[in-house]
């Protein structure tokens, strides 16, 4: 069943491929891939950097709802990927989802430059 919500969140995540920091002809980004099924969503999250490019990610998955917020954080690094594009998975979450319950999902990735790359998406909970 498609609501407007759920639409508006896959709009979204369509309009970050097209999204990003260019370095030399390069797109740099962060992109938290979703699927939602029944009563669970999957993120997943990917980093795009230069050729050669690494970092340090950051992951945090805010849900609340009636029950009250659970929130889970991952961190790790990003190997440099000799060929550039998409390195990842960098991390997979699994997480149930409910009518009346909404999920935040933020990826940070550092470069060692320091800058800061950034994807979010936002997913209710359907019938």
């Amino acid at each position: 069943m498609w609501n407007v919500k759920k639409l508006a969140v896959l709009a979204a995540g369509a309009l970050f491929a097209q999204s990003g920091v260019s370095h030399g002809g390069e797109v740099s980004g962060a992109q938290i891939k979703q699927v939602q099924s029944d009563h669970f969503v999957t993120l997943q999250a990917f980093a795009h950097l230069p050729q050669g490019g690494a970092g340090r990610y950051e992951f945090t998955a805010n849900k609340t709802g009636p029950s009250g917020t659970s929130v889970t954080r991952q961190a790790g690094t990003v190997s440099a990927n000799p060929d550039g594009g998409a390195s990842g998975p960098l991390t997979t979450s699994r997480l149930s989802l409910r009518a009346g319950e909404q999920l935040i999902a933020v990826l940070e990735i550092t470069t060692p430059t320091g800058e800061v790359l950034r994807d979010q998406v936002e997913v209710f909970g359907i019938d």
